[in-house]
């Protein structure tokens, strides 16, 4: 019996996942714990890393959570790391994330401002086309600590990672708007579908997931 861990976007939790459709695996949901101020991806990945009960782990990390599962992959052998809707490398990330590196202007706007933004806008990012989607998507953001959200978008724009991870498999959408596909390098592509597609095109992400741990 083969263990998957995964790892959801950035404050969200296993809700992303419940439409996946992997019979014969045993899943197991890595929780996101209180961030130290100032710290690290890479250090904030080492201590999730307790939460690693197997040998040799497959790694599947949405958006955030890919990145996350990279800094993890450096520091354990991993039978496979499985990235959607992610980036692998800093160099992945679109123009204005490196823009907002040197010019952090989301740091003068409190963040309760910048999580009410993100639910209003959230529909045209997330390229959300049911109200089922919608409902989901904004549960998640309501629940998103302040705080969490607040270091987590810092980390994301002081990532450094340059090296590709080995045994990485990345699945992107072509439609994904928070991380165009023009910035990014995947392996598989899945043809008009939004950075929510673990939702959106669960069914597909299935049967490609299956072939791929097979």
């Amino acid at each position: 019996m083969k263990h998957l861990y995964f790892l959801s976007g950035l404050g969200a939790d296993e809700r992303i996942f419940q439409f996946l459709q992997l019979p014969g695996y045993v899943r197991h949901y890595i929780r996101w714990i209180r961030p130290y101020p100032q710290e690290t991806l890479e250090h904030y990945a080492d201590r999730l890393t307790a939460q690693i009960e197997h040998d040799r782990p497959i790694l599947i990390g949405v958006s955030f959570g890919g990145m996350i599962a990279v800094e993890m992959a450096k520091l354990m052998p991993v039978e496979k790391l499985i990235l959607i809707s992610s980036v692998k490398t800093r160099e992945e990330l679109p123009p204005y994330f490196q823009l907002l590196r040197g010019f952090p202007l989301h740091s003068y706007i409190p963040i309760q401002v910048t999580q009410q933004l993100s639910l209003i806008t959230a529909d045209w990012w997330f390229s959300v086309a049911s109200q089922p989607e919608h409902d989901l998507l904004r549960s998640v953001l309501q629940d998103t600590d302040p705080a969490f959200l607040q270091w987590a978008i810092d980390g994301v724009l002081h990532w450094d990672n340059t090296t590709p991870p080995k045994e990485v498999v990345h699945i992107h959408g072509t439609g994904d708007r928070l991380l165009p596909i023009a910035y990014v390098k995947p392996d598989i592509t899945i043809a008009d579908s939004g950075h929510l597609m673990i939702v959106s095109r669960a069914a597909e992400l299935s049967t490609l997931l299956t072939a791929i741990l097979a």
